[in-house]
């Protein structure tokens, strides 16, 4: 299973050796962390009825996880990536300095090879579990059937990474490769997970983006600003001639006002100040995108208002890439439903899996260049 460390440092295990080097078997307790209801009872189910494990507590957020903590002092705690709020990454850094203990990231966003596992790692993870996609019990007990032994060998000490080449010097750069496209995101409140989501999963060398939030500074800096240090990218607010360059994300909010691409070899933001007309500055900055014909990829998240749809057109029809994000019960459909009324051939996305998309239409290796149209049937019942 990859490679196998022993942890160095204050990381206490939760079964420490005698003097002669055996290890004293006691009860492992672990704490599970998850907003999905479903997914904490599944990984509770299976570490109860585990020989020699018990779970401790269960929380489903970072704030009642950090509470929890301080009462029950768990020895191992496993812990989703995606949710609302501080990250996993984020809080994984937060425990790493004030609680260290071993923690098993569990998140779909971990697969060997992202930036996220990547991450993960470098912040003091023991091991990056890959979470079930499905919630079928019979997915379900596949993908968990070594999760026990996982979590007995990592309160030993154990750093377990299934991912070592992404380890060593050149391998990340060969797993993934930006072909130059700059990558685009609007997004109102409801869409700020996802690009949490999207932020965890790029490496260092991501495509450059632009992150147009629907919000003003404060809660844009306040939830996905707060990422800067826990993710592999930079993450920058907005300013006039700003490159849009490899490894950096470009925050725009919502008191920025106005912005548009500078065209050129190394291409730039033109930060244009208040709007007089703020619900159509994500089609003032697309279609800034289409004129200047640069290699582009764009989507929209969801947010109230149609902004955006017809910047898409724009940029479709000038060449580029885009999708638009099927949007969940509890969102605003404003976006999704004036794509569906211009009729616009492109990519329709659930929230998991927009990140892993991104990445494969802007890599070199990419061989899935093809759009797909949005049929007819799917987006009226969406």
């Amino acid at each position: 299973m990859g490679v196998v460390s022993q942890r160095s440092g204050n990381v206490r295990g939760a079964i420490e050796p005698d003097a002669m080097g055996t290890f004293n078997m006691q009860n492992i307790r672990v704490m599970v962390i998850d907003d999905s209801a479903l997914i904490r009872a599944l990984f509770c189910d299976v570490l109860d009825n585990a020989k020699g494990i018990e779970v401790c507590g269960v929380a489903a957020n970072a704030d009642e996880a950090r509470e929890k903590i301080s009462k029950l002092s768990p020895d191992v705690l496993t812990l989703d990536n995606e949710m609302p709020g501080m990250s996993g990454l984020e809080f994984l850094a937060e425990v790493m300095e004030k609680h260290p203990m071993p923690v098993i990231m569990l998140s779909s966003l971990t697969q060997a090879g992202t930036g996220t596992e990547k991450r993960a790692f470098e912040l003091g993870a023991a091991h990056c579990f890959p979470k079930p996609i499905s919630s079928s019990r019979e997915e379900f007990n596949a993908t968990v059937a070594n999760l026990t032994e996982i979590v007995t060998r990592v309160a030993k000490g154990e750093v377990i990474n299934d991912n070592p080449a992404a380890d060593a010097p050149g391998q990340e750069a060969s797993a993934y490769s930006s072909d130059g496209t700059i990558v685009t995101l609007v997004a109102g409140a409801a869409g700020l997970d996802v690009i949490k989501q999207v932020l965890a999963s790029y490496p260092e060398d991501c495509p450059p983006t632009v992150l147009m939030i629907d919000t003003d500074r404060a809660s844009a800096e306040r939830v996905i600003g707060s990422m800067q240090g826990t993710v592999a990218c930079e993450i920058e607010p907005a300013f006039d001639g700003m490159e849009i360059k490899r490894g950096r994300a470009c925050l725009v909010h919502g008191d920025i006002g106005a912005v548009e691409v500078i065209p050129g070899a190394r291409p730039r933001l033109r930060v244009l100040g208040p709007d007089r007309h703020p619900e159509t500055r994500a089609d003032r900055l697309l279609t800034s995108f289409a004129e200047a014909k640069v290699a582009a990829l764009a989507g929209l998240l969801p947010g109230k208002g149609a902004d955006g749809a017809k910047g898409l057109q724009a940029l479709i029809a000038a060449g580029g890439k885009a999708f638009v994000q099927r949007p969940p019960d509890y969102a605003p459909r404003d976006r999704f439903d004036a794509v569906r009324t211009l009729r616009l051939e492109l990519k329709v996305l659930k929230q998991d899996g927009v990140a892993d998309w991104i990445l494969d239409q802007t890599s070199c290796k990419s061989k899935s260049t093809e759009r797909s149209e949005i049929e007819p049937e799917t987006a009226a019942t969406a």
